[in-house]
């Protein structure tokens, strides 16, 4: 990722975890076990590119932003930080991780014939 854009980028309001969403959220050490890094770095890496946030004092990591990061996917993981959770950049990574049923209900996503969303298409 193009950590210098987006540490350089313009202050503004980091939307990670925002609404709050349980399902997307991991702890510090689950991020390190995923990204088998230390959870020292996975804390760095929250301050650093916004990938987790503090609640009650104890970082939660959004696994969208994680596996973002770890594919130096720089323009999605600026995409989420902006608040998008519509465009296909996005939304892939909640399909991929099996989490698209935590996306807005007005993402354009495929859905059955009731009306539910697809998951994994």
């Amino acid at each position: 990722m193009n950590s210098i854009a987006l540490k350089e980028a313009e202050p503004r309001h980091r939307r990670v975890l925002i609404p709050f969403e349980a399902r997307e959220a991991v702890t510090l050490q689950r991020a390190a076990q995923i990204a088998t890094v230390s959870e020292t770095t996975i804390a760095r890496w929250c301050n650093e590119f916004h990938i987790g946030r503090k609640l009650g004092g104890a970082w939660r990591v959004s696994r969208i932003a994680l596996q973002m990061k770890l594919d130096d996917n720089g323009a999605a993981l600026t995409a989420y930080l902006d608040g998008d959770r519509t465009s296909q950049r996005v939304t892939q990574y909640f399909f991929d991780l099996g989490l698209a049923n935590t996306l807005p209900m007005s993402t354009d996503v495929p859905r059955d014939d009731c009306g539910e969303r697809k998951i994994g298409m």
